[in-house]
């Protein structure tokens, strides 16, 4: 598990094409520049982190995460290793922490690798993971962006994402409908856009600009 991970790659192409989708969106990349994030190649470790992401903060993520990483559990069989109190006094949930044993189980046997998943297309690398328990489409969204580096990815079910586009369009909350449309809107890049409005959620935050209810 690497502790200086590279950078999601993408460009000015992708970044045209948003623009000339979303005017709006548009104005958001022309004022905030390109925007770096860190990926996790590793898709034992991607999964782990994700899993870990769930439900809590960004930055509680990676207090949660480096603590874990201290550890030295690089691989499946060093997690087996672990007693569940040890995943617990990181600050990892008692259900995350069966999530982890189990993820480690599947790729300990076999029964996931990293050669099956990255040869699978996105709608069927996603229903893959879903089938894990524990796994649901967040986690599964977080692995396929930042892992497997797909471009197309918009994660309903991400509050930024929502918060992003509330604040970028006036809606006071998204319909699976309306998510749906704007990932027609950013394909094929919606990954990319996905960065911009988790930027904008950030600042719609400290302003109180949210979306009133989650509903995707």
């Amino acid at each position: 598990m690497t502790d200086c991970p590279p950078f999601f790659s993408y460009g000015q192409k992708e970044l045209a094409h948003l623009s000339a989708r979303d005017k709006k969106l548009a104005q958001v990349i022309e004022e905030t520049g390109f925007i770096k994030r860190a990926i996790y190649p590793d898709p034992f470790a991607g999964l782990l982190r994700a899993i870990i992401g769930q439900q809590i903060s960004g930055k509680a993520q990676e207090s949660i995460w480096a603590r874990f990483c201290a550890l030295g559990c690089s691989t499946p069989q060093a997690v087996l290793n672990l007693a569940v109190d040890d995943l617990r006094a990181c600050g990892i949930s008692a259900r995350k922490a069966e999530c982890i044993r189990t993820v480690a189980i599947r790729f300990a046997s076999g029964a996931l690798s990293e050669p099956e998943l990255a040869a699978m297309e996105d709608a069927q690398l996603l229903e893959r993971l879903v089938s894990l328990r524990g796994i649901g489409p967040w986690t599964a969204h977080m692995l396929l962006i930042f892992t497997f580096h797909r471009k197309n990815v918009l994660s309903h079910g991400d509050l930024g994402i929502q918060r992003g586009l509330c604040a970028l369009h006036h809606h006071r909350a998204l319909t699976p409908q309306l998510c749906n449309r704007y990932h027609r809107l950013y394909t094929p890049y919606a990954t990319i856009a996905s960065f911009y409005l988790w930027e904008l959620a950030g600042k719609a935050k400290k302003t109180g600009r949210a979306p009133a209810k989650s509903r995707a």
